[in-house]
C-alpha cells in the first residue's frame, strides 16, 4: 500500500481538522491529484481521482475536473477561493 493509504480519513466520511492545522503547507496546502484505487484497493470507483494535500493528505474541496477549483480544504465554512 502506498504512503497515502496511513490516513483514510478522506474515504470515510470525515478528517481530523487538527492534524489539517498543523500540517505543514496550511494554509496553502500543496495538492496532488491520486486514483483512489491506488491506495484504496476495492474501492467501488478505483478509477476516481481526488486532489489531497500531500502534507496531511486533507481533500480539496470540489472535482479534480473543474477548471477553476477551489483551493480550501473540503467541507470548508465561508467562500470557495480560487
Amino acid at each position: 500500500m502506498s504512503k497515502y493509504g496511513r490516513y483514510r480519513f478522506w474515504l470515510d466520511g470525515g478528517y481530523d481538522r487538527d492534524q489539517v492545522g498543523d500540517c505543514e503547507y496550511h494554509p496553502d496546502h500543496q495538492w496532488i491529484v491520486i486514483r483512489v484505487g491506488d491506495v484504496h484497493p476495492g474501492y467501488r470507483w478505483p478509477d476516481e481521482k481526488m486532489a489531497i494535500c500531500k502534507g496531511c493528505f486533507v481533500p480539496r474541496c470540489g472535482h479534480t475536473t473543474e477548471p477553476n477549483p477551489c483551493l480550501l480544504p473540503r467541507h470548508h465554512e465561508g467562500e470557495h477561493e480560487s
